[in-house]
């Protein structure tokens, strides 16, 4: 007990100083709400290795008066004619052995309840400090791209569509917790319409085009002229979610950081994401040992029974109780969030790889023998959080076929495929994905002369993330060359995941 007295006096010191270094911090709150979290458990740990102690130390007491009790010499009016110890012999032995159980359990409880009315004193006040202080997560936060320069990554301008690509994100302690896209849009930001392209006058296009040079090095400046805000909320999950958060997205701008002018609004993709950190921090153990608490979080009810010990009181095995406390937890309402992480988050986005697969084939002739070896370099590009485009370069076999102009072997071909991905939430290091495609190849025809051929290309498969940046793949491939040959086979491959 001496230690943890020793680190809940660090753990004072830590609460009275933290307004100084952790400011608005986030981050730094819920290190800090995690460690108390942990000091308490500790604390509570080591008064239940004290109750152990003592509940060994009296069952050792108990055993050796009992044992007195069955060592007792039966004497002759005891005993029936038989020489056998009577049955009210043995009664009033079991009566005096319960006694002194009683004695004992009694004494048990006393030092146990002392043991708990001590984690009482020292940790209720940090326990009250825990439910404080995630009650203190929920006010509404801002920070800034000032603040933080990975909130906010400019991308280039898009001339057809007359906005800046932007990804905005979200980190605690270095998680990312969320990222989506911002794109700025010129209108709101020069404040008029961009030029018509083909019919404006020569003045006008060149204002157009110095306007979006201007905006475009400001943007990329670093002198935060204009600067992204994101409100959002932290509350902790109920007492049944140990270390876990929901993170509410209340509201993403950019602002002038001069006129203080709100540029333009974006609408968050979700509402509110889950930011788990590992490894968790349980402290139900306690709801044993404090009164109810006025927070849903931590509702519940505590009930002491005693233990029955009148059967099998001498046995070797049996150990006293300190009361069967039993509790019941509820929870409140708590957001519902898209998406779980593990160490850091995980959310959906439009797959994103640079990487290659290879397998084998079987064509329409089912030989694969000749030519069953192919292979793929693939980029893919997110267009959506579920949506993404793909650009493959690769071989494929291709077989003799009476409909056909090419030889057996195989062709290089070219392939632009779009596709959707799905990643669950109760699996965030699985990606499940399909797409389609279409391109072009070449190979070698009958006379020996280069054969153009059409080639439409589906595949399915699942990124299985091994690291945080690498990707190992397993897909089904089907493919059609000019119409009339078809190949399909298994591949696998790696890739470096750019989200």
């Amino acid at each position: 007990m001496k230690n943890n007295k020793f680190l809940m006096i660090i753990l004072t010191g830590l609460l009275a100083t933290a307004p100084i270094f952790a400011g608005d911090d986030i981050g730094e709150e819920i290190r800090l709400l995690e460690a108390k979290k942990q000091a308490l458990l500790d604390s509570i740990r080591g008064v239940s290795n004290q109750k152990d102690s003592i509940r060994n130390q009296i069952m050792a007491e108990y055993e050796e008066e009992a044992s007195k009790i069955d060592a007792e010499l039966v004497r002759i009016a005891e005993m029936d004619e038989n020489g056998r110890v009577l049955s009210d012999v043995k009664k009033r032995r079991l009566e005096e052995k319960k006694k002194l159980l009683a004695e004992y359990e009694q004494k048990a409880a006393k030092e146990i309840n002392a043991a708990g009315t001590d984690i009482g004193k020292d940790g209720k006040a940090l326990y009250e400090d825990i439910v404080k202080s995630e009650k203190a997560l929920k006010k509404t936060r801002t920070i800034t791209s000032k603040q933080d320069e990975r909130l906010l990554q400019v991308l280039r301008y898009a001339g057809d569509k007359f906005y800046w690509n932007t990804q905005v994100s979200l980190y605690i302690n270095d998680d990312k917790i969320f990222s989506q896209k911002a794109d700025i849009k010129y209108e709101t930001l020069a404040k008029k319409a961009p030029a018509n392209i083909q019919t404006a006058d020569s003045k006008t296009y060149n204002d157009y085009l110095d306007t979006v040079d201007y905006y475009d090095a400001m943007l990329r400046s670093g002198d935060d002229d204009i600067i992204l805000e994101i409100d959002y909320s932290v509350e902790a999950k109920p007492i049944t979610q140990p270390s876990t958060y929901t993170i509410s997205i209340l509201g993403i701008r950019y602002v002038d950081a001069r006129s203080k002018r709100v540029i333009q609004s974006v609408t968050p993709e979700y509402s509110s994401y889950n930011y788990k950190l590992n490894p968790t921090v349980d402290i139900s153990e306690a709801l044993k040992y404090y009164s109810q608490v006025n927070d849903s979080n931590y509702q519940y009810t505590t009930t002491t029974g005693s233990s029955d010990y009148s059967s099998n009181i001498v046995s070797k095995n049996k150990t006293l109780e300190d009361g069967g406390y039993t509790y019941n937890t509820t929870t409140g309402g708590t957001p519902i969030a898209p998406v779980t992480s593990n160490k850091s988050t995980h959310f959906n986005q439009g797959r994103y790889n640079l990487g290659f697969t290879v397998g084998s084939a079987f064509t329409d002739h089912f030989d694969i023998e000749n030519g069953s070896f192919m292979a793929s370099f693939y980029g893919s590009f997110p267009l959506s959080n579920y949506m993404f485009c793909q650009i493959d370069v690769g071989w494929i076999p291709l077989s003799d076929n009476v409909m056909t102009q090419f030889e057996d072997g195989g062709a290089v071909d070219v392939v632009a495929s779009f596709g959707m991905n799905y990643t669950p939430s109760f699996a965030s290091w699985l990606n499940f994905y399909g797409m389609l495609g279409a391109g072009v190849g070449y190979t070698t025809d009958k006379y020996g002369d280069d054969y153009p051929v059409i080639v439409f290309k589906s595949a399915a498969g699942i990124d299985i993330t091994v690291a945080n940046t690498f990707v190992f793949t397993v897909q089904q491939d089907f493919y059609l060359a000019d119409l009339f040959s078809y190949g399909y086979g298994t591949s696998v491959g790696f890739a470096i995941n750019m989200n």
